[in-house]
């Protein structure tokens, strides 16, 4: 079978764009259609029924995967770092990769928020730019990185609050 290119347009603000994705950014030399009959013969060696199924199920998820639409507010460089980040933590499973990337871009849009209320700009900032430095790759681990750096930055502030206000 001839691997697919699949050509995604997306659209910007005031910019059109085509974006060439192979299927969820798998190495050249890996054909996906190879990697779902491996994993599923490997998964059910005795039983053609369950290894059919997993089959049709593995090839749903990856044709869903291949025909979603790129999210316009993603940058199409922060999609290919999740898409390959996903590919690289499951690199046969193409159900628990499409939730990979479906929890990746839910992070990413954690990330876009605006700075809670009681955290500076510049507060904010700092924690974004640490959490960034700590996890390059990984969406989900950098909003939770955030959340525990906000936590921290309200907690500390109301123990400055709490000491002032017992002198």
């Amino acid at each position: 079978m001839t691997p697919k290119i699949i050509v995604l347009i997306t659209y910007g603000v005031g910019a059109l764009s085509a974006v060439l994705l192979s299927p969820s950014i798998l190495p050249a030399f890996e054909d996906p259609e190879i990697v779902i009959d491996e994993k599923c013969a490997a998964d059910w060696p005795d039983n053609a029924n369950l290894q059919a199924a997993c089959i049709e199920q593995q090839r749903e998820y990856l044709n869903k995967s291949l025909s979603s639409p790129v999210d316009p507010s993603l940058p199409i460089q922060d999609h290919t770092l999740l898409r390959e980040k996903c590919a690289k933590d499951w690199p046969d499973d193409f159900r628990m990769r499409a939730q990979c990337e479906q929890n990746q871009i839910r992070a990413f849009h954690k990330l876009q928020a605006l700075p809670p209320k009681g955290v500076t700009l510049k507060e904010y900032s700092l924690a974004v730019d640490h959490c960034a430095k700590e996890w390059p790759d990984d969406f989900r681990f950098r909003a939770r990185c955030l959340e525990e750096q906000i936590r921290e930055i309200i907690m500390s502030r109301d123990a400055r609050n709490g000491s002032e206000w017992l002198q």
